[in-house]
């Protein structure tokens, strides 16, 4: 049976990419970015093919390619804005940029050396499937979510449908899932929303005034934040991370039960 994303969901997402919201997701894809170079330089991987699963408008590839992460970059996004919107930006390594389907990547096994999926988990409506076709076209994934499930997490569903994800998340919940569906996690990187993030939010989306004294309590804020999470070890600093990043390969099983 094939699968596809929904209508409904689909409509949505053609909407989602515009000259407004650009800055605000270059921004977040900084980090994102940063997260998965630090995860293939601690493990000694160099990446000479890419693929991301969800590249939207290409906020992650932009700071990838800058970067010479590697030589060849390939995109695949179920919206058709964001594919227009990411082949006039241009990267100089980018060689494809692609609509799909959202659940069958149109290459053959073991393409790349390595798939990026990154903020994707938490919308689709088909984590294993897409998880399954990661695997078929690559051995190692460089994975991210947002950490969003807290005991009250049914009483604010509503939130989290409004941005998306209709999916929940803490470090445990996803690796059972990649662990599951016979994914092996080499490394991982746990954080929290990075400087630029927080400044965006105050100065652009809040419209504080960028003043000395404005920027210079943000900066306290930031260090305060940033000092407690680092103290934080084990599962108490999983508790206040806000993203989770793992390197995970293929071990070449298959889901497992009974």
């Amino acid at each position: 049976m094939k699968v596809e994303v929904s209508e409904d969901v689909l409509k949505k997402y053609e909407s989602q990419y515009n000259e407004k919201i650009i800055e605000w997701r270059d921004t977040g894809g900084y980090y994102k970015a940063q997260h998965i170079m630090t995860l293939c330089e601690r493990q000694g991987i160099k990446p000479r093919k890419v693929l991301e699963v969800g590249a939207g408008e290409g906020s992650i590839l932009r700071h990838l390619d800058e970067a010479d992460f590697a030589e060849e970059f390939y995109a695949l996004e179920i919206s058709k804005t964001g594919v227009e919107f990411l082949q006039r930006r241009n990267f100089s390594k980018l060689i494809e940029a692609r609509v799909f389907d959202g659940y069958t990547i149109p290459y053959e096994d073991k393409s790349f050396d390595l798939v990026i999926l990154s903020h994707v988990l938490e919308h689709v409506e088909y984590e294993r499937r897409v998880l399954r076709e990661l695997k078929r076209v690559s051995d190692l994934h460089a994975i991210e979510v947002p950490l969003d499930f807290c005991v009250d997490v049914d009483e604010r569903w509503t939130t989290y449908m409004g941005y998306g994800h209709i999916n929940i998340y803490n470090p445990a919940l996803l690796r059972f899932l990649l662990r599951s569906e016979g994914l092996e996690i080499l490394d991982e990187v746990l954080d929290i929303h990075g400087e630029k993030v927080f400044e965006y939010k105050t100065f652009v989306m809040e419209k504080r005034a960028d003043t000395y004294e404005n920027r210079t309590a943000v900066e306290q804020q930031l260090k305060i934040a940033r000092d407690k999470f680092e103290s934080r070890k084990g599962r108490e600093k999983e508790m206040y991370a806000k993203d989770f990043s793992v390197l995970t390969r293929d071990t070449g099983k298959s889901i497992s039960i009974f």
